[in-house]
């Protein structure tokens, strides 16, 4: 099915963004856009980056220009019901790179429109991190075609202890691939002669099992067309860095989840 825009656009004459400042008052039509856009069955919106900022904003502009703030990362409320996303950048991609790091990403903050994220996202300056138990939870999201897209636009695939999905274990075998053995069997005839013969096989290099069994501590790599690499991981408390970071205020801030009453 071929994607389809709908184009449907409602302005004032002086070119007001917000309904709410239409004048005269009697004019407004509160709640135009999101009424015609359920009766649309509209799946998102698109809309410009002076739009887009116009309805981002909190509160009232500053009556005056000489204030500062800081560029600190900002963390979405992981009980939020959608998400948007605002390109300030003419050129298409972020000026400053927007990581999205969806934890349990099939239970709590399942994404429509992931696959396409995944494949396009690195283009734009999306840095993209998807945490699934196994392919399972994927497919049972977003069925087998997407979920495997969703697999393969990640260039970057970890693979921790304790996968226990048959087919994951399978398919992950073999994205890390195969190596080449040449058996060499030796006969020696009556008259003490000795022949040898060769038979070639390949075996995988890591079996489902061997994925299945890796040991607390270790990792699998898999990275573009590189080689699968083993690595050990090791918890974050236990990184300096990493422990003066998780002190800053907008690290304590984002595990607090506001729940509207």
């Amino acid at each position: 099915m071929k994607p389809y825009v709908i184009c449907h656009m409602n302005a004032s004459v002086d070119g007001r963004i917000l309904g709410s400042r239409w004048r005269p008052a009697e004019n407004r039509m509160a709640g135009l856009f999101e009424r015609l856009h359920e009766q649309l069955g509209g799946g998102s919106w698109l809309i410009g980056r002076v739009t887009g900022s116009e309805y981002a904003k909190a509160e009232a502009y500053p009556d005056h220009t000489d204030q500062t703030y800081p560029r600190e990362p900002w963390f979405a409320r992981r009980d939020a019901a959608a998400y948007g996303i605002a390109d300030a950048s003419k050129s298409g991609r972020l000026d400053r790179e927007l990581g999205l790091f969806l934890d349990e990403l099939a239970n709590i903050v399942p994404v429509e429109d992931l696959p396409a994220l995944a494949s396009q996202g690195a283009g734009r300056g999306v840095v993209l991190m998807s945490i699934v138990q196994d392919l399972s939870q994927l497919r049972a999201r977003y069925g087998a075609d997407r979920a495997h897209s969703i697999l393969n636009n990640h260039t970057c695939k970890v693979v921790l202890p304790g996968v226990g999905d048959p087919e994951t274990a399978d398919v992950l075998s073999r994205l890390v691939g195969q190596r080449h053995f040449t058996d060499v069997q030796v006969n020696r005839g009556a008259d003490g002669r000795v022949s040898r013969s060769y038979a070639s096989r390949l075996e995988p290099l890591a079996t489902p099992d061997a994925l299945r069994q890796l040991h607390e501590g270790t990792a699998v790599v898999l990275y573009r067309g590189r080689p699968a690499a083993v690595i050990r991981t090791r918890p974050w408390f236990e990184n300096r860095t990493m422990r003066r970071l998780s002190q800053r205020s907008y690290v304590r801030n984002a595990e607090e989840v506001r729940r509207a009453a």
